[in-house]
């Protein structure tokens, strides 16, 4: 029972590291909307509060949180190909820099097993948030059908994470409705 509930706290842990870093990322761009962020009141703080969720989420369950938090960061990486780094490097290079080494400490299987949820649950926000530029009309029905083919997979990899993570989305996800009084996909 204490495994299967440490795991669980590891995995939200995780994820609201990931939402706080995800809102600190689009802050500007949150700002010239006129959305309010379920993490705007950290501030400065942000940085903070993300190192102590991934502590505390690694001692509860290291190979969750590692995996969970590499995947997200790879997934970021790789979606902004082109990007150059500070360090001369471009961000797929990047991102498999942290894929080999994060494969080669855990192995590959929980590795794969995060990166297929994060782009579910990054195609899901994408639903939810009604975004043209990623979910055109006429492909709303198949992107659903591969969201819900990387779910069926990510519970035959593992399924306890699968639901942790599921329940952390769908509880930060409920929060903003709640805190902005509107749907996701609302857009003032």
């Amino acid at each position: 029972m204490w495994l299967v509930l440490s795991r669980i706290g590891a995995i939200a842990f995780t994820g609201l590291a990931i939402k706080i870093v995800d809102d600190a990322l689009d802050g500007e761009l949150d700002r010239l909307q006129g959305r309010i962020s379920l993490t705007a009141g950290l501030g400065d703080g942000s940085s903070s509060y993300t190192g102590i969720l991934l502590v505390l989420a690694a001692l509860l369950s290291p190979v969750d949180s590692i995996s969970l938090f590499a995947a997200a960061y790879i997934w970021g990486m790789v979606r902004s190909p082109r990007v150059i780094l500070p360090w001369g490097a471009r961000a797929w290079q990047e991102s498999l820099l942290v894929a080999l080494a994060v494969g080669a400490g855990l192995g590959m299987r929980p590795l794969l097993g995060a990166l297929v949820l994060m782009v579910a649950v990054q195609g899901l926000d994408d639903l939810i948030d009604d975004n043209p530029y990623c979910v055109p009309k006429w492909l709303r029905w198949e992107r659903g059908a591969l969201i819900l083919a990387l779910l069926v997979f990510a519970l035959y990899m593992d399924g306890l994470k699968t639901l942790a993570v599921l329940a952390t989305a769908a509880a930060v996800w409920g929060t903003e409705m709640v805190m902005t009084g509107k749907g996701r996909g609302d857009k003032t």
